[in-house]
């Protein structure tokens, strides 16, 4: 679907499967994004609206004010609400450790984020470094991975907080090798901003949300859903890597 493309959409909630299976959505259903096994010992849900999900992509939409949840592992309790700020949106690809995020000015007189200058509605692209996502039955699950590759709307680009992933290496979070495995994700990213190629060209750069969308909210119990401890970068669990640090403290 391109960016050209204007139809009207609702926001509606789906309930999951009678098993609970992984599915595919359709345009217009909410959906949460876990940010699983986070090794500062947090899990973070933002809800989204489905804008496209195939086979070889999908297309999420989150708008400026919708309100995220993290969530204490160590204390298993809710630790903040916030609201995001910008309309963003992200795509995702099946087994790509990586997911890109274009950064939009909604134009209400929200201050945008810092690190995204510029006057244009269009402000940037974010690859998000992280692990490949998994569907569930209320959305997607993936992992952070600290590293990000901002890319201007000229194209001139950077890697972001490699000093932050290297003191997570240097503490055992990650192995060697998957560290080479997360930098091969970014440089796979790297080749197709190079040379301009989707998503990094003009399809996504002039998109405007859904007429008359509606708000996503976070479903209940979001946080109980399984996984949520378990670190999809390394496959390993939050607590392993708990017990380990202060093991090595």
């Amino acid at each position: 679907m391109g960016s050209s493309q204007c139809f009207r959409l609702l926001v509606r909630t789906v309930s999951p499967s009678v098993d609970g299976s992984p599915r595919q959505w359709r345009p217009g259903d909410a959906v949460v994004l876990r940010n699983c096994g986070f090794f500062v010992g947090e899990a973070w849900a933002t809800p989204h609206v489905v804008i496209e999900d195939t086979d070889e992509r999908v297309v999420l939409y989150r708008p400026e004010g919708a309100r995220f949840q993290i969530w204490s592992l160590d204390a298993q309790r809710s630790i903040a609400f916030r609201q995001t700020r910008m309309q963003m949106l992200r795509l995702m690809y099946p087994g790509r450790r990586y997911a890109v995020e274009l950064y939009f000015d909604s134009g209400t007189g929200t201050t945008p984020y810092a690190l995204f200058g510029g006057e244009s509605r269009f402000r940037a692209w974010k690859v998000n470094v992280e692990a490949p996502f998994r569907r569930t039955s209320q959305g997607f699950d993936t992992t952070d991975d600290f590293l990000d590759i901002i890319v201007r709307p000229d194209h001139s680009w950077y890697w972001k907080d490699e000093e932050q992933f290297q003191r997570w290496v240097h503490a055992g979070a990650y192995t060697s090798e998957d560290a080479e495995r997360i930098y091969a994700g970014g440089r796979n990213a790297e080749r197709l901003i190079e040379t301009a190629q989707s998503p990094f060209d003009d399809e996504w750069t002039d998109w405007q949300p859904p007429a008359r969308v509606r708000m996503p909210m976070l479903p209940s119990g979001w946080q109980h859903l399984p996984g949520v401890d378990i670190t999809l970068s390394t496959g390993r669990r939050y607590d392993d890597w708990r017990r380990n640090r202060r093991a090595l403290d």
